[in-house]
């Protein structure tokens, strides 16, 4: 409330016209099919060779938080010749975070491994002498590793949206 120099109180709701969603999901992880051996995911060495059913083992949980925070302003965008509005449009303005508590969920992981880093092809003992062929064991390696470490093996982190939106 807020007394004006004429001596009438004006009331501001500052609340008004405003919301927030909160939304949490939480979920059960995702099926594969386990391989037996390993290989690489590359197309280097051998081939997948199931282990157990498919569909048999799980990936990990996935859980997501988003928030979204909003204010809509009311705007007068037309009066008549008596001052009386006859058009009215609305200002929605919102801040909306995505992945609020940065949780790194795999959504994708190596059939061998069960790992979404390592598809096991570097450890293996059958590839072995194919790696140590190679010019420079250590920079093949590092590139495989770099090559296999897929960011879209999780989901995003957590992002920021500030928008507007409007509408008459």
């Amino acid at each position: 409330v807020k007394k004006e120099k004429n001596g009438k109180l004006k009331e501001t709701r500052i609340f008004e016209n405003m919301g927030i969603n909160i939304n949490f999901s939480a979920g059960s992880g995702l099926p594969y099919s386990r391989s037996s051996k390993p290989y690489s995911a590359l197309g280097m060495g051998g081939k997948s060779q199931l282990s157990g059913t498919i569909n048999g083992s799980n990936m990990p949980w996935i859980y997501q938080c988003d928030i979204r925070l909003d204010k809509t302003f009311m705007l007068n965008l037309k009066k008549n010749e008596e001052g009386d509005v006859t058009k009215k449009g609305y200002l929605n303005v919102y801040l909306e975070v995505m992945n609020i508590f940065n949780f790194k969920n795999v959504t994708y992981v190596y059939e061998y491994t069960g790992n979404p880093d390592d598809d096991g092809y570097l450890t293996a003992s059958e590839y072995q002498q194919q790696i140590n062929s190679q010019v420079s064991v250590a920079s093949y390696t590092d590139y495989y590793r770099m090559l296999i470490r897929d960011p879209y093996n999780y989901t995003m982190p957590t992002r920021v949206r500030l928008g507007v939106s409007f509408s008459f």
